[in-house]
């Protein structure tokens, strides 16, 4: 391979924790300076990771090429594949299945499609070629076996695709509004656990009123469900996440909100039996027992206290919090929920200019990221009743220009445990019967001794059974060990274990 592997390293390390135990294990660095840079890692579990790499051109017509190089599962590279697409075809979505990963490449111009399938069981590609409508965006794309599913739009409106590769063919879905002036937005599109049926949530609006959320069901044969509306009463819906429990039954979850509110309120939990909805439970963040914990004792008080003084005066209290939410997961009779709570950030600027010689100058307020500050993890039975709550605070370094989801959450029959990287940082926690056991921090670096982190920024991923994995970019100065670059600039890859 052309990507140069300058470091593996094998090591542990244990936690002081009786309860639970850490243990890192394999690490892998590799050099940025080469032919392909690296450009992240997909995760397939015990078959495997791949690392994705980019050709490191100039300016040109074509799209780089790309390679992919396959790990098995104590990341031990087994071989590579590169992939070169036509001319004018460029790579606009990516969709990371069970065991493939599937990318789609597109000419705007002509309305040609190229999908690239990489299987991690077979490490070997293939493709599938089509047409469809011309200067379209490319928002999302998913992929159950020979069909795929596209949400695309043009600068008057949006459109659901159905592909079916084997053939080239597609077919347009046209999702039903009220009216025809109304607007439909897709907040929430996945593909279901065993690739069998995405998931597609839309949300109607009329004059920036929300009007209705519906999620609709497609399975591999290209066919449509009827809608099943949430009913959420007096309530903006701001997040739904859908998860089939069994063939009749499906449970849906997310974040509610006073109409025209800038933030959620609470938590919301609904239950579908053969399409009809069961019940619409709400949890208020203001009930929540420990949702100020991340504050300090001061202001956690202060907050309390005017919470309970206009409770006190029958006025109806509501929060407005920004969070992202994850897929529901289930143990045993039991659901959990998790969100990340953020908000955002500004910072001003100053510019001058001159006319006529004279300077001006004007104040600018500028969007600086969003702030993460703690995540909630609810608790809820079968009947989606809240069982309780857990608050973690994050207060993260990085503060991204765009929504993301940090913490990698992993529930099985004996424990939840939560993971996600700060900087050059893994924090990871674990809960059992409702108790937090073990609260870690791992530093995310090599054996050297005198190597210094100057940059670090990565994510974690549960891999398997125990075991997670951690990657993302390091930049490292060293200037005493003997052997070794005093600077890197590398992408790592570390398995780490979480008893």
């Amino acid at each position: 391979m052309r990507i140069k592997l300058i470091l593996i390293w094998s090591f542990f390390l244990l936690s002081g924790s009786a309860l639970a135990q850490v243990e890192r294990l394999e690490r892998i660095e590799i050099d940025y300076k080469d032919e392909f840079y690296v450009k992240g890692l997909y995760n397939f579990g015990e078959n495997g990771v791949v690392l994705s790499a980019v050709e490191d051109i100039k300016r040109s017509r074509r799209d780089p090429k790309r390679m992919y190089v396959f790990y098995d599962k104590d990341l031990l590279e087994l071989e590579s594949i590169e992939v070169e697409v036509p001319f004018r075809h460029k790579l606009m979505a990516t969709h990371e299945g069970e065991t493939e990963i599937h990318t789609f490449y597109y000419d705007s111009r002509k309305g040609d499609y190229t999908v690239v399938t990489i299987d991690a069981t077979k490490t070997s590609r293939k493709e599938f070629t089509g047409t469809i409508g011309k200067k379209l965006a490319i928002n999302r794309f998913m992929v159950m076996g020979n069909t795929g599913v596209l949400y695309a739009s043009t600068k008057k409106t949006r459109i659901l695709y159905i592909l079916n590769f084997e053939t080239g063919e597609f077919k347009q879905v046209e999702l039903k509004k009220g009216k025809k002036k109304n607007k439909l937005f897709v907040i929430d599109m996945l593909c279901l656990p065993g690739e069998n049926e995405v998931a597609i949530t839309v949300q109607e609006y009329a004059k920036k009123i929300m009007l209705s959320t519906k999620t609709y069901f497609i399975n591999r044969d290209g066919e449509v469900s009827e809608p099943m509306a949430l009913d959420a009463g007096r309530w903006d819906i701001d997040d739904a996440t859908p998860t089939r429990i069994d063939d009749d039954q499906v449970l849906i979850a997310g974040t509610y909100s006073k109409m025209k509110a800038a933030g959620a309120a609470g938590m919301f939990i609904s239950s579908y039996t053969e399409g009809d909805q069961d019940y619409f439970n709400t949890y208020d963040f203001t009930e929540y027992e420990n949702f100020f914990k991340y504050m300090s004792n001061k202001r956690q008080k202060k907050v309390q206290k005017k919470i309970a003084r206009r409770k006190s005066k029958g006025k109806e209290v509501s929060l407005n919090v920004k969070m992202a939410i994850h897929n529901i997961e289930k143990s045993g009779k039991l659901y959990y929920m998790l969100g990340e709570v953020y908000y955002p950030t500004y910072r001003t600027e100053t510019r001058t200019t001159y006319v006529n010689g004279r300077p001006t100058t004007t104040t600018y307020t500028v969007f600086d990221g969003y702030q993460y500050t703690h995540a909630v993890l609810s608790t809820f039975d079968m009947d989606g009743e809240k069982v309780d709550d857990h608050i973690f605070e994050m207060w993260l370094s990085y503060k991204p220009y765009s929504v993301k989801r940090f913490i990698e959450l992993n529930v099985d029959d004996e424990s939840v445990k939560m993971a996600f990287v700060d900087g050059d940082v893994l924090k990871t926690k674990v809960l059992d019967q409702g108790d937090l056991v073990d609260d870690e921090d791992i530093i995310l670096i090599g054996e050297n001794a005198n190597d210094k982190v100057r940059y670090s920024g990565g994510s974690v991923e549960h891999f398997y059974g125990n075991s997670f994995v951690s990657y993302g970019s390091q930049r490292i100065k060293n200037k005493k060990d003997k052997n070794v670059k005093k600077k890197r600039n590398i992408f790592y890859m570390q398995k780490i274990i979480i008893e």
